[in-house]
């Protein structure tokens, strides 16, 4: 194809082109990775994996808590400001479960999420809860741990929920 177009306009459509994709070379890797994903991993485990985070979204909304957005995908964002609880107080108790969770109230559940891992998450929101009641937990003057957004949920992998 040839462009017959002004110098400034051709710079702008090669940046374009590259931000694209399109000077890429030996994408096979990227392809076939694409593929597993779509073809193995996106019409049941992905549709699966929404499903357990909205139960978990239930689960949690039963113990009183709020989660800032309707869950619709694998992500769910925990409202811990409302419920008063302290980021760095559900990383301690996650670190006991041996779930790591980053500051804030985001959870992002993992396609590989077992069911073991999904009880070991809501036992720490049980605890938390419980020991924020009970007065053992101190607030945090650090603006930090503060907010709805940041934490991951880095799961076990072994048994299926379901299975």
């Amino acid at each position: 194809m040839l462009v017959a177009t002004p110098a400034s306009l051709i710079r702008r459509a090669r940046h374009h082109r590259k931000m694209l994709g399109g000077a890429m070379r030996q994408i096979g890797p990227i392809v076939n990775a694409a593929r597993v994903a779509l073809e193995e991993n996106f019409p049941e485990q992905l549709v699966n994996t929404h499903k357990v985070a909205r139960y978990i979204e239930s689960a949690l909304l039963n113990m009183g808590l709020k989660t800032v957005f309707p869950v619709q995908t694998s992500m769910l964002f925990v409202d811990l400001a409302s419920a008063g609880l302290e980021s760095e107080w559900l990383v301690e108790e996650a670190q006991k479960e041996g779930i790591r969770l980053a500051e804030g109230g985001r959870v992002v559940l993992h396609y590989q999420i077992d069911d073991d891992a999904v009880a070991s998450l809501l036992k720490v929101f049980r605890t938390v809860l419980q020991k924020k009641a009970d007065g053992e937990l101190v607030a945090v003057a650090s603006a930090k741990y503060k907010g709805a957004c940041g934490s991951s949920l880095a799961v076990r992998s072994g048994k299926k929920p379901g299975a």
